[in-house]
């Protein structure tokens, strides 16, 4: 998992539509929250995809959204879920669908 400062340094350069993250153990799915809480604290609003063996639609949706702060963040259960999101993203429909 790239580290908070080098995703930071990406959405810096770049104009990002979201950011994906995945949870393969459970140390990156702790990682992941804290992250999360650091780029609330940094007033980062992007939405967030997150997805991963590890990860659970309940703890995304009680730990993460939590630790995010105002920022959206769905579950992706597996890759047509993050792509059915990723096209809710480009239509402006986000939030309808999380």
């Amino acid at each position: 998992m790239p580290t908070l400062s080098a995703m930071s340094r990406q959405r810096d350069l770049l104009t990002l539509h979201t950011i994906g993250m995945s949870g393969l153990l459970v140390k990156s799915a702790m990682i992941m929250r804290e992250s999360l809480q650091e780029m609330s604290r940094q007033g980062i609003d992007t939405p967030v995809l997150l997805g991963g063996a590890a990860l659970t639609r309940r703890y995304v949706d009680q730990d993460c959204f939590a630790a995010y702060g105002n920022g959206p963040v769905a579950y992706a259960r597996d890759a047509f879920d993050g792509l059915n999101l990723m096209e809710a993203i480009a239509d402006n429909r986000f939030t309808e669908v999380i």
